[in-house]
């Protein structure tokens, strides 16, 4: 699946939050489904309330595939919960979950949903000029501290010169 941006957050806002969505799935029907979910049901329907980032990833190497990655940025939890209120209200929405939802086998094998908080050096995630021709390759990564010490240290470690290799190596 293609990966797909929307606008930045309107001016003067900043994207501080992220929301991680991970679905693990068998091989079978429930990546086809998935896939014409969030294509034609879930995507749009966030299109028309967001204006923030949304990326839709599939792996291609991951501990357990298949599995499709959705991020989603905004400037607040409360602009989250908002979305996922209009979400159930929106009953073009309901329709497309319930045709995604009541296959013949379950939706999914497992699914996480994780609130994670931009740093003041993420950059804002934003949409290509002119979207690639071919598909791209990214590279996900969570980094783990086993003590406040150790995130400090890490935080510390990104925010001076490391940042910079990513920004190179990886340009929007």
């Amino acid at each position: 699946m293609a990966s797909a941006a929307s606008s930045p957050p309107p001016e003067g806002q900043r994207t501080r939050f992220y929301i991680l969505h991970q679905y693990f799935l068998k091989n079978g029907s429930q990546l086809g489904r998935l896939h014409d979910y969030v294509g034609k049901t879930l995507l749009p329907a966030v299109q028309g309330m967001h204006k923030g980032p949304v990326i839709a990833m599939q792996a291609l190497v991951a501990p357990h595939m298949p599995q499709l990655v959705l991020i989603a940025g905004v400037p607040s939890v409360d602009d989250y919960l908002s979305i996922r209120e209009k979400l159930r209200e929106s009953e073009s929405y309901r329709k497309g979950l319930d045709a995604w939802e009541k296959g013949q086998e379950p939706p999914t094998e497992e699914y996480t949903s994780w609130l994670l908080a931009a740093t003041d050096y993420s950059p804002e995630i934003k949409a290509l000029t002119n979207p690639p021709e071919t598909p791209r390759i990214f590279e996900l990564r969570t980094y783990h501290s086993p003590s406040d010490w150790q995130l400090r240290a890490l935080h510390e470690r990104f925010a001076g010169p490391e940042i910079k290799i990513f920004h190179h190596c990886c340009p929007n």
